[in-house]
């Protein structure tokens, strides 16, 4: 698969930091600095797609960044122009190829 640089825009990636509370809770904290990475963005509305993920895939897109990129499942995403302080974005699946890597990613609740 080939990235267009006309889809291509600047998104923000991030890794949760995960500590565990005293009664043994897990609780995520977004803290530091997300990584600046120029990914070619589109939406997803293939019927493979549709049937692996149900009314969700309306709330998910498909970000294909340099394979160089660090990022795994969990991680959260800032699309262009977005500026939260919590990810309204969340990596829920990669998929390594060549040279690029594929992440599906799911809009937050």
């Amino acid at each position: 698969m080939r990235t267009l640089k006309r889809r291509e825009q600047t998104i923000g990636i991030l890794a949760p930091t995960i500590t565990t509370g005293a009664m043994g809770s897990k609780i995520i904290t977004w803290t530091g600095t997300a990584t600046s990475v120029k990914a070619d963005i589109q939406p997803i509305s293939s019927q493979v797609d549709i049937s692996e993920y149900g009314t969700r895939v309306d709330k998910m897109m498909l970000a294909i960044v340099p394979k160089a990129t660090v990022c795994e499942i969990g991680y959260g995403v800032w699309l262009a122009g977005e500026s939260s302080s919590l990810p309204p974005w969340k990596i829920v699946s990669k998929a390594q190829w060549n040279d690029l890597t594929n992440l599906t990613i799911e809009k937050s609740a």
